[in-house]
């Protein structure tokens, strides 16, 4: 049983998410930390109390973001009978997440990591997490298999899904959510292949 949070984790949550609300909504250049406390209902030294700098702030919404999605494919890999199954209903939520909010955060910290060490080491850690965790569900599909290849082959999964990022929205606004499913399956199936499960 997890423990019950102190107050000051709990406001600390609170900000985290309303941050994660206005790095959303306004984007990158717009956010700043008076913003988020005005919205928080807080002054801006009590919000630097928590977190002194507008990176550091970030960088908790990103961390948050990273744990929303791991927490998202041990959820489906609770409930899915089997791993192929569970390939395909994790390729549809990670997409949809993406294409949704999370995605906004996703590349923001991409960006950032580009010119930042800061950002590119929790770019790094945040992938490592994600690629431990398809390979987990990869190790299923192919349990005698290595984990040093099964690594790999979660490295080109992903590769496949961060692809899908940028494509995605371009069919959306072209086609049904009928054609959405459809390049989804066609993701997963291709997946599948790559680790040499026939679909």
């Amino acid at each position: 049983m997890a423990a019950e949070l102190t107050k000051g984790e709990r406001r600390r949550a609170e900000i985290i998410e309303i941050a994660r609300s206005v790095l959303i909504e306004d984007g990158y250049d717009c956010f700043v930390l008076r913003d988020v406390a005005d919205r928080a209902g807080i002054k801006l030294g009590n919000l630097q109390y928590y977190f002194a700098t507008r990176e550091d702030l970030i960088e908790a919404v990103a961390k948050a973001e990273s744990q929303r999605g791991l927490s998202m494919i041990r959820e489906i890999d609770r409930g899915v009978a089997t791993p192929a199954e569970k390939l395909t209903r994790l390729v549809h939520a990670i997409v949809d997440q993406w294409q949704r909010e999370g995605g906004k955060i996703f590349i923001v910290v991409s960006l950032l990591a580009v010119h930042s060490p800061r950002f590119r080491r929790l770019h790094v850690d945040n992938y490592d997490a994600f690629y431990q965790a398809v390979c987990d569900v990869l190790a299923e599909l192919e349990p005698d298999e290595p984990r040093a290849a099964l690594m790999r082959k979660a490295r080109l999964a992903t590769s496949l899904l961060d692809g899908a990022l940028f494509q995605v929205p371009l069919e959306r606004g072209r086609g049904s959510k009928k054609m959405m499913r459809e390049f989804l399956d066609e993701l997963a199936d291709a997946m599948l292949r790559l680790v040499g499960h026939q679909p």
